[in-house]
């Protein structure tokens, strides 16, 4: 089993040969003009209008976020007089209740006497 493992010395030719075929393959390449790559500048003006909508897009998302956080100021304020209003009926139905119960007895006592009135005659 042993026999089949490569030995430092193969293991360090191996990476020897690897490194001088990577330097003929970047010579060649180098020959061959792959190191001549031009750029005149074509692409830029394309890159600016990306940037500058860019800058659009920002500048509306800004004033949508802004028109959002009024939009929530506005719910809010709702929420707040909805409450208050809810309060109020709360406190209003209370009311009522209270002197429906005062009405009932009131009535109630008025029967009584009446019935008593009656009994009486």
């Amino acid at each position: 089993m042993d026999e089949l493992q490569p030995t430092n010395k193969e293991i360090a030719v191996l990476i020897i040969v690897v490194f001088v075929f990577m330097c003929v393959a970047f010579s060649i390449g180098y020959m061959l003009g792959l190191r001549n790559v031009h750029d005149d500048g074509g692409g830029n003006a394309g890159a600016g209008q990306q940037i500058e909508q860019a800058g659009t897009d920002i500048q509306h998302a800004a004033d949508g976020i802004k028109e959002a956080a009024g939009t929530v100021d506005k719910v809010g304020a709702g929420i707040k007089d909805a409450k208050d209003t809810a309060g109020y009926i709360h406190s209003t139905a209370a009311d009522s209740a209270g002197i429906i119960a005062e009405c009932q007895s009131i009535l109630e006592g008025i029967r009584r006497r009446g019935k008593t009135d009656q009994a009486a005659h």
